[in-house]
C-alpha cells in the first residue's frame, strides 16, 4: 500500500490494483449500476426503491462522512482501467457505540478476485494507522458467507451475534494489537 500521494484526493490511497479515493458525484452512474446488481440488492436486502435513488444515497452519506469525519467509505477504481468496481473502507458506526466498521459492496463481476481483501487491508492500514482507532469491527448478514470470508482474511475474528437495522447480523472484529502482531 501506498499512502496519500501529491497526484491523488487528500484521503486517497493506492494498493496493487486499486484506487482507493473519496466518491464525487461523477461517480454516481456507475455505482447506479452497481447498487442493480442482483445479488447486491439482495445482500444489501435494499428496499423496494430503485437502485438510483438508494445509489445517490449512499453515495452523498459517505461524501459527507468524508467532510464531517475525514474518513469514509471509499470509490474502489482499477488502477488498469479506471473503471469504478464498488465501494469499500471505514464507517462511523453511531448505532455501534461510536464504532468505526469496515464496509464492503464489490461489482459482482469482480468477486473473488482478492479485491475485497486488498482494499480491506489497506482500509485496516489507514483506521489503525492514520486514524489510530483502537478496534475495526464489520457486520454482515450469518448466510453471507462470502463477507465473512473476507473478514476471516482480514484477520477479524467472529465475537457474537447482534442486530443492525432490525436483521440479524454476525459482529466481528480487530483489535489495533492484534492488527500489529499480524502485519509484523
Amino acid at each position: 500500500m501506498t499512502n496519500s500521494e501529491p497526484d491523488l484526493p487528500p484521503g486517497s490511497v493506492r494498493t496493487e490494483r486499486l484506487l482507493l479515493r473519496p466518491f464525487t458525484l461523477d461517480d454516481l452512474p456507475a455505482y447506479v449500476r452497481i447498487r442493480d446488481e442482483p445479488s447486491v440488492r439482495d445482500w444489501l436486502r435494499s428496499p423496494d426503491e430503485p437502485a438510483a435513488i438508494i445509489a445517490e444515497r449512499s453515495l452523498r452519506h459517505f461524501m459527507d462522512e468524508w467532510r464531517l469525519r475525514g474518513y469514509g467509505p471509499w470509490a474502489v477504481v482499477d488502477r488498469r482501467t479506471g473503471e469504478l468496481l464498488g465501494h469499500h473502507g471505514l464507517r462511523y458506526m453511531p448505532d455501534f457505540d461510536g464504532e468505526t466498521e469496515v464496509l464492503y459492496t464489490l461489482s459482482e463481476r469482480v468477486r473473488r478476485q482478492g479485491i475485497g481483501v486488498e482494499a480491506g487491508r489497506a482500509a485496516l492500514a489507514y483506521g489503525f494507522g492514520r486514524l489510530g482507532l483502537g478496534r475495526v469491527m464489520a457486520i454482515t448478514l450469518h448466510d453471507n458467507l462470502a463477507s465473512r470470508g473476507v473478514m476471516e482474511r482480514l484477520g477479524m475474528t467472529y465475537r457474537r451475534d447482534a442486530t443492525h437495522r432490525g436483521l440479524p447480523v454476525v459482529y466481528y472484529a480487530i483489535d489495533r494489537a492484534e492488527w500489529q502482531r499480524q502485519a509484523a
